[in-house]
């Protein structure tokens, strides 16, 4: 079995986010997508771009970054249910040592949301640094059972307040939701000492199960950039924290 990675340009990794991954949406501030493919099928996409908020570079305490392009952020990551399962594991492995090598990146950052039953076991299973879990956040739960950041919904609607967006629904209202689990990778291997400090235990929910780590070439060196659109078949989403 033959497992590669390749970079892929935005026009073809895009539309298959916004088709299969459960967000719906293509990141903001995407600088770089992969694609991965097993015995020469498209099975799957991971995207990285530069976090969302401009100081989250300086958020990790004792971690000495200059500027915040020399963090980046494993934004969305989606695979084909057929593929095997050491496919997420093995793309983002892959995918990383292309980072390092081109020196797009010196720590890499991403989150396993709790309320899509994530906790992180790609990470887990990667070497990834558990750095905990963010604070519980006040969003705004739709009747269609839909969440939103107040901060989201002030910028759509004018107002974050539950009972001036009844106008919008009346079933609006109030959530509690559980803060995301954060990761990090040293993409930079000087900067492993300074996370391993922060290290927390992993957060468990069952035994890590599914993962094998095949001898076959691991797909660090990329192959050409696709320049037409792949049509993945039985495809979900699979990973991103699983």
């Amino acid at each position: 079995m033959l497992f590669r990675v390749a970079v892929i340009p935005a026009k073809i990794a895009r539309p298959l986010i916004v088709r299969y991954h459960y967000s719906k949406c293509w990141p903001t501030g995407n600088f770089i997508s992969f694609g991965a493919f097993v015995d020469g099928r498209f099975c799957g996409v991971a995207t990285y771009g530069y976090p969302a908020n401009s100081n989250n570079w300086k958020s990790i305490p004792g971690l000495r970054l200059n500027t915040s392009r020399e963090m980046s952020e494993l934004t969305r990551l989606w695979i084909a249910d057929w593929a095997p399962p050491f496919v997420e594991s093995r793309t983002i492995g892959a995918s990383l040592r292309v980072l390092r090598r081109d020196a797009l990146s010196r720590v890499a950052i991403s989150y396993a949301d709790p309320k899509q039953g994530h906790l992180g076991i790609v990470y887990q299973a990667t070497n990834w640094i558990y750095l905990g879990q963010m604070k519980p956040s006040a969003q705004l739960l739709f009747s269609d059972g839909a969440l939103m950041h107040k901060r989201a919904a002030f910028d759509r609607y004018g107002t974050d307040n539950p009972a001036r967006l009844r106008s919008v629904d009346p079933g609006v209202r109030s959530a509690c939701v559980p803060g995301k689990h954060k990761y990090a990778y040293p993409v930079d291997k000087a900067l492993s000492g300074q996370l391993r400090m922060l290290s927390k235990p992993y957060p468990t929910r069952r035994p890590v199960e599914g993962f094998s780590f095949p001898e076959e070439n691991d797909g660090a060196d990329p192959i050409s950039a696709l320049s037409s659109p792949p049509q993945p078949d039985r495809a979900r989403h699979r990973g991103q924290g699983e």
